[in-house]
């Protein structure tokens, strides 16, 4: 019982209670009109009104209908009440407004469920029913005007009832595109992320690739110990060094591309190649002019170039000839001190006409040289102090530990210099100490 007697079924009991309950005062305190009241066709409306509410509350609690067609049906099976009130009206023309006004309310609490045309069928029925009690012995001016204004009251609420029942379908047609597009979103978002997902392991896997891409530094000749260090900013980057040995000679290069990312790592794995493909060459110049004539042909013009530091060591002979493409020149280490190798001229990808002049080195047991990348030179501290200022210091202060050592520590010393800022470039390091 507790169950059918929902919010919806109470405001239609509840009309039965204030109906009855009026009823049953005129019959006991009216002494005109009060014997009128008849006791069966009462009970009779009683029982109907109280067992159709019952039965339309079961149907509704059970699912067989929405809240919507509740109101509906509940209205017209309640068609019989109205012919009630009409009855009462010519056996109690007094209150024939009375009752007029109950029947125009008695769908209240379904505003904005209960559709027009049950409206109107409802309010036809009523006014049939109703109308002779206003002129059977009670053609009172005031009771035309009141069927006058309840005709007008009704239109209004029958209007009200279809404005408020359009509002709530669009709103749940609102909220319903809303939840779809909330459901659409969150497929959205699990697409783009098992895609984000692939994407960075796929970068993961780039970056081990182009890690490996770095040649193995152990052995390559007897009177050089080569270290290597390379740091990408992101998974992948720019930066990369080579080192080669052709009969006897040892080539090297350090490279930088312009850009980050997946972009700058393919032309990496381009300009490694052309490396490889001039490594011959007499000369460092020659090296860079054969590779800036395939990069022009790779890149075309595009927005991506390249720095390099060429060398070529030749430790049967104690020298070392140099060119420099736009690069961080190299710092040389020996017993006069610490100087720079070779000038920084125009870069590679630019033009395939540009040749590059070689600078000779004499090398010495106990000499160390340092190939970098700007990565190093242009970190900042959180003073916005360049790490250029001291990098020729730490390498004269640390020039007796061996390169793994050094690199170690010049690393961790730009990490600390670098401070709460993050890495903003990548970073390649190559240490050569002449036995």
């Amino acid at each position: 019982m507790r169950v059918l007697l929902n919010q919806a079924s109470l405001a239609y009991f509840r009309g039965l209670g204030i109906n009855a309950g009026t009823i049953l005062l005129i019959a006991f305190f009216d002494p005109v009109y009060g014997s009128r009241v008849q006791p069966i066709p009462f009970a009779a409306f009683v029982f109907y009104y109280l067992t159709c509410g019952l039965y339309l509350s079961y149907r509704l609690v059970r699912g067989m209908h929405s809240l919507e067609s509740w109101f509906d049906i509940a209205l017209v099976a309640s068609l019989p009440v109205a012919i009630y009130y009409g009855y009462l009206s010519i056996e109690l023309p007094a209150y024939a407004v009375v009752f007029w006004i109950w029947g125009t309310t008695v769908g209240m609490p379904g505003f904005g469920f209960i559709r027009r045309r049950f409206w109107l069928i409802w309010m036809l029925v009523l006014f049939a029913a109703s109308a002779p009690g206003f002129f059977i012995g009670a053609l009172e001016p005031r009771n035309a005007l009141w069927m006058v204004w309840m005709v007008i009251l009704t239109y209004y609420m029958t209007e009200t009832s279809n404005h408020l029942k359009k509002n709530r379908r669009d709103l749940s047609q609102n909220l319903a595109q809303s939840k779809k597009n909330r459901r659409d979103l969150d497929k959205a978002n699990r697409k783009l992320k098992e895609a984000s997902d692939r994407f960075r392991a796929e970068l993961v896997l780039a970056g081990r690739m182009q890690q490996q891409l770095l040649p193995p530094l152990s052995g390559l000749h007897p009177r050089l110990e080569i270290v290597g260090r390379y740091l990408a900013m992101e998974n992948v980057g720019g930066d990369f060094y080579d080192v080669l040995n052709i009969e006897g000679r040892i080539a090297v290069l350090v490279a930088d591309v312009t850009g980050h990312g997946v972009a700058a790592s393919l032309i990496t794995t381009m300009t490694k190649a052309a490396f490889h493909n001039h490594k011959t060459k007499t000369s460092a110049g020659a090296i860079l002019k054969g590779m800036n004539q395939d990069l022009c042909a790779y890149l075309g013009g595009g927005q991506h170039f390249v720095s390099a530091a060429c060398a070529i060591f030749e430790p049967e002979s104690n020298r070392m000839h140099f060119a420099n493409a736009g690069h961080p020149p190299p710092l040389h280490l020996s017993s006069k001190g610490i100087s720079h190798l070779g000038d920084e001229s125009l870069i590679l990808g630019v033009d395939s006409g540009i040749t590059w002049d070689d600078h000779f080195v004499e090398i010495a047991t106990g000499d160390r040289f340092l190939f970098y990348t700007d990565g190093v030179t242009e970190t900042r501290s959180d003073d916005f102090e360049l790490y250029e200022e001291r990098l020729e210091a730490r390498m004269q202060e640390y020039c007796s530990l061996p390169p793994e050592e050094f690199l170690d520590i010049l690393l961790n010393d730009l990490k600390v210099f670098r401070g709460n800022s993050p890495q903003t470039d990548d970073i390649a390091l190559l240490c050569f100490d002449v036995r």
